[in-house]
């Protein structure tokens, strides 16, 4: 196992662990994309404590060519556990909290 490409963003990514990650199914001219989901570390009786309340979860997309920034970040009203790009039209995403 060898690491060839790591992600990172200081204000989506800190205090929050990957909870799933997909590849784009048909890369673009732009070059190979990955989404992945950060959500907040919680444990079991902390997760059921905040379950119905309104928080931030985010789903970065990054684009191989810039590690550094998300080539795109999009937000739902709470942490997402899993999301897949439509193998048929790549710039959908479905995703569920």
């Amino acid at each position: 196992l060898r690491e060839l490409q790591s992600f990172n963003h200081l204000q989506y990514c800190s205090e929050r662990m990957v909870s799933f990650s997909d590849w784009q199914p048909q890369p673009q001219a732009k070059g190979l994309v990955v989404g992945v989901s950060c959500s907040q570390r919680l444990g079991f009786e902390e997760r059921v404590h905040v379950a119905g309340k309104v928080h931030t979860g985010y789903v970065l997309l990054w684009n191989f060519s810039d590690p550094i920034h998300p080539q795109f970040v999009l937000e739902a009203p709470g942490d997402v556990f899993c999301f897949r790009f439509c193998p048929t039209d790549p710039d959908v995403i479905v995703g569920g909290v």
